[in-house]
């Protein structure tokens, strides 16, 4: 990576994350509802409807079906936008957990260990 500022550092691995996510979940666009899919997402009303109240209410996973119910409003039952929106949060999670590395291979007590390995380090690990 010589010659790379830290900035075109960063985005290049930020474009690594998302490609290689990218590459290993591009195979399940077209893929059906799996295992608990059918109770959580096609047969649960309260997702149809975007029932906030019962949603927060009596979900034990409120979150969870709020994306659900997010995704149905807009896709319906199409599988596509549920795993698009699964993709684009595991690229989400690989660049925090990247900057959170970066950020404590920053800190004070072990800036001098890891400082020059530190982008490869929260490159792979991500």
């Amino acid at each position: 990576m010589a010659g790379l500022s830290n900035i075109q550092k960063h985005l290049l691995a930020i474009f690594l994350i998302s490609a290689i996510a990218t590459i290993i979940y591009s195979n399940s666009f077209d893929c059906s509802f799996h295992f608990d899919d059918q109770q959580a997402i096609v047969e649960n009303y309260a997702v149809h409807r975007f029932d906030l109240k019962e949603i927060f209410s009596t979900s034990t996973r409120p979150i969870l079906e709020l994306t659900f119910a997010i995704n149905y409003y807009f896709g319906k039952l199409n599988v596509f936008g549920y795993h698009l929106v699964n993709l684009l949060l595991h690229i989400s999670n690989g660049i925090m957990l990247y900057l959170i590395i970066l950020w404590t291979a920053a800190l004070p007590s072990i800036k001098e260990k890891y400082q020059e390995r530190s982008y490869r380090i929260a490159l792979y690990a991500s």
